[in-house]
């Protein structure tokens, strides 16, 4: 078996990986209210400056976050993809 497949139903790591995407959801979520720089964001969600730099960097690679220098983290073009998608979603579902 690969070696990265064998962690995957290791209880510990599902639980890493789970806390992961909440802290993640979290960035989001602060995001959402108001563009914020790091070490606001930090705070706001309760996270070390390093780990809130990290997850907020995966964030902006998969453009679910965007940096500007002056205002910091911003929600990302990837957002508004994923709202029309739902939409899209939506109303095929009521048209039946």
């Amino acid at each position: 078996m690969d070696d990265d497949l064998k962690g995957a139903s290791d209880p510990a790591t599902r639980l890493g990986g789970a806390q992961a995407v909440a802290r993640a959801l979290d960035i989001l979520d602060a995001i959402a209210e108001r563009p914020m720089k790091l070490p606001e964001l930090a705070v706001q969600v309760g996270l070390s400056t390093t780990t809130c730099y990290r997850l907020a960097n995966a964030l902006v690679s998969r453009g679910l976050l965007s940096t500007s220098g002056r205002s910091g983290y911003a929600l990302g073009d990837r957002v508004a993809e994923l709202g029309a998608a739902l939409k899209a979603q939506r109303s095929k579902r009521a048209k039946g």
